[in-house]
């Protein structure tokens, strides 16, 4: 069930990187891919919330700055 809402996540995660963009946004990037799929890795372990909590901030956190 975790891998499953996992995988669901990242589908959604994933779709700004496969659908075209509109030219006045940024272009999607790997380094930016690799960024919000460590976002959804925590959702595995969510028998943990505050550590799946805290590790999802910081890697949000680090894809904005």
């Amino acid at each position: 069930m975790d891998i499953g809402i996992a995988l669901l996540v990242q589908a959604a995660m994933t779709m700004p990187f496969v659908v075209p963009r509109p030219p006045d946004l940024e272009p999607a990037t790997w380094p930016a891919y690799a960024l919000t799929s460590l976002t959804v890795v925590p959702l595995v372990w969510r028998r943990a919330p505050m550590a799946v909590l805290l590790a999802i901030m910081a890697t949000a956190r680090t894809s904005r700055s």
